[in-house]
């Protein structure tokens, strides 16, 4: 059945290609930040989403009430229901609540408690009709920030991001593989979602650091000491955030990077997400290393700095 995604517009494009990885299909309807679908997975995963709903229908704003008079009402909706409009004056709702009102069975209004619950979105002279069918959890993030965990590092990515990486691998089985897994936050997400989270840094306080994480949020995982320029095993799903620094050298960062993206030619096997700073041509790097980059996102962290998202097949 056709879902529509309300996808938060912090970054609309980001949250379509997350929707998008996991969906495991090319076809799709855009309009503004609602994203519509036919697919099927946990959406609970989901980290630019803000709710999902059963799509209904799809009409111009003149044929709105012909639209509803078609609708089967009484199979889909089980009082209490309430309407609720976006997009539009919300004077409509009582009026449009009127319409499914005739049209089911012993029917009853709750704003508050509605076993169904109907949104219209008005959205360039068409309104997009769904029922909500899951709200996706945004306080977790913000109970799982850096500055919450046991082993805080100023350079950690913010959940939502790291979540949204890991969903942009596809990977809905399988391990994560973080090779510069710093604190762990990356992992820690990964582990949260099911999969299985295997980290590696240079740096034993860093190991320490993301093990004293993912033993606080109960996520399993292994870790291990490890330089990411010689890894020399199968890489199905690569997620990472790569090390920086805007005291280190760039020359050192360029030499850094481009062990790694060799090293992740020869043994990625699926795909890969990869963080990296803007103020490096990165690009030029994956061009030096053969990797084909599938997808590109800018995010920014504050107004002197943005981090380059990009999504590697092998």
């Amino acid at each position: 059945m056709k879902k529509i995604f309300l996808l938060s517009k912090e970054n609309v494009y980001l949250a379509k290609e997350e929707v998008m990885a996991l969906a495991g299909k090319k076809k799709y309807e855009l309009y503004d930040n609602l994203l519509i679908a036919d697919t099927l997975f946990d959406f609970s995963r989901l980290a630019y989403t803000r709710f999902v709903y059963d799509f209904l229908f799809i009409t111009r704003t003149s044929r709105l009430h012909a639209r509803m008079a078609k609708q089967e009402w009484r199979k889909i909706v089980k009082s209490p229901f309430c309407v609720r409009v976006y997009g539009a004056d919300k004077k409509l709702e009582p009026q449009l609540a009127a319409l499914v009102w005739d049209r089911i069975k012993s029917p009853r209004v709750d704003l508050k408690n509605p076993k169904t619950s109907i949104h219209f979105f008005f959205c360039r002279n068409m309104i997009i009709v769904g029922i909500l069918r899951q709200a996706i959890d945004q306080q977790g993030f913000e109970k799982r920030k850096p500055h919450m965990r046991p082993a805080m590092h100023p350079s950690s990515l913010h959940p939502r991001l790291a979540r949204a990486m890991v969903n942009l691998s596809g990977a809905r089985k399988g391990t994560i593989i973080d090779p510069f897994c710093g604190t762990g936050g990356i992992l820690l997400e990964a582990g949260l979602m099911g999969l299985g989270a295997e980290g590696y840094d240079i740096d034993n306080e860093m190991i320490s650091m993301a093990s004293k994480n993912l033993d606080y949020f109960k996520v399993k995982y292994r870790l291990k000491k490890q330089d990411a320029t010689k890894l020399s095993r199968i890489l199905n799903y690569v997620v990472s955030d790569l090390p920086y620094g805007k005291s280190t050298r760039s020359q050192d960062l360029r030499k850094l990077y481009l062990g790694f993206l060799i090293v992740l030619k020869k043994h990625l096997h699926k795909k890969a997400v990869l963080g990296l700073p803007s103020f490096i041509d990165c690009k030029s790097l994956l061009k030096k290393a053969n990797l084909s980059i599938e997808k590109e996102f800018t995010y920014y962290i504050h107004k002197s700095l943005a981090k380059k998202i990009f999504v590697i097949s092998s």
